[in-house]
């Protein structure tokens, strides 16, 4: 075959276009559409058991679940080249029924020579977290700072802590916002 010739790339293309159209007409069903049988629709409530998040409704639950919170790299970087804060943590835990216990905690430097702590019980209300009462807070003139209350929570709701963190010294200040694990409130 030359590639410069129009006719031999013409003879080239034209023996298996032939032979393609060959097997098409001598067997049955090539080349041809096939009716698909339709696939049935999930009924609407089976819709709704699964969130945008591909994560399934619990049991108990009054909503779909929240998204994923996955921590900042970036954030704690930060906190290895910090001077005064060192960490910041916060946890839920529910203590019988609905009652909740929240614990939060800065931890700071020796050369830190003030911190504290805000922390706000947040309810998932499928589709934004909104705050449950107003915050609580505690402040230290000495090192780490601490905090802990207990609060009612309602029954098939999401609800998790998010604190805020802070450290000072030399006329400098440090913070950082933490998200507790996230915990649904069920029978």
């Amino acid at each position: 075959m030359n590639p410069d010739n129009p006719s031999s790339l013409s003879k080239f293309l034209a023996v298996p276009a032939s032979a393609f159209l060959l097997v098409s007409l001598l067997v049955p069903g090539i080349g041809q559409a096939e009716e698909v049988p339709e696939t049935p629709q999930p009924a609407a409530l089976e819709q709704q058991t699964f969130s945008s998040f591909g994560r399934p409704q619990a049991s108990g639950a009054l909503t779909l679940p929240p998204p994923p919170l996955y921590p900042s790299a970036d954030s704690r970087q930060d906190l290895i080249h910090n001077k005064y804060l060192k960490n910041g943590m916060s946890s839920l835990q529910v203590e019988g029924g609905t009652e909740a216990y929240i614990a939060a905690m800065t931890i700071t430097s020796a050369a830190a020579s003030q911190s504290g702590v805000t922390a706000s019980l947040q309810r998932w209300t499928g589709s934004s977290w909104v705050e449950e009462g107003g915050p609580m807070s505690s402040s230290s003139l000495s090192g780490s700072s601490t905090l802990s209350f207990n609060k009612n929570l309602i029954k098939g709701y999401y609800y998790r802590i998010k604190s805020e963190h802070w450290a000072s010294g030399g006329g400098m200040r440090e913070s950082s916002t933490v998200f507790s694990n996230t915990l649904l409130v069920s029978e």
